[in-house]
């Protein structure tokens, strides 16, 4: 292998550093992306715990008013009759929260789908949860490299 001359060695070291600065920006910048990712994605989870927190409550003070009117009928004895249409207007209530909740649970599932259609044949990600833990798992896939 011949030497270079001076000048011509200074420009190979420097396109040699240019390239060098593009994989590095480059690599930062997937980097950066998959963190934005993981950051959602816990994002995503804790919506869902809370969201999960909400509704068992209101399954809890549903629970505590069915309770409640089942003790006053039990003390009241007959005049249960008069409540009636307060039993109905609980009914339609209680109706409207299980079409709420079921609405909002499907909500959350849509919501935690995740679109993995960016496969750039070299990569393949997938996301790996343990726990409340939740890992962006990079694969390196088979090519020439």
């Amino acid at each position: 292998m011949s030497r270079l001359a001076p000048d011509e060695d200074r420009i190979f070291m420097q396109r040699r550093l240019k390239e060098l600065q593009y994989r590095r920006r480059d690599r930062d910048k997937r980097r950066d992306d998959q963190n934005k990712e993981i950051k959602e994605i816990i994002k995503k989870h804790q919506e869902k715990d809370v969201m999960k927190k909400k509704i068992q409550r209101r399954k809890d003070r549903v629970q505590e008013y069915e309770q409640e009117q089942e003790q006053s009928m039990n003390e009241d004895g007959p005049s249960w009759i008069n409540n009636k249409r307060d039993e109905k207007i609980w009914e339609n209530k209680l109706q409207r929260m299980k079409e709420e909740e079921e609405r909002e649970l499907f909500e959350l599932k849509q919501s935690l789908k995740i679109d993995y259609g960016q496969n750039n044949n070299s990569k393949r990600q997938s996301i790996v949860q343990y726990g409340n833990n939740i890992v962006m798992k990079s694969q390196q896939g088979k090519g020439g490299g």
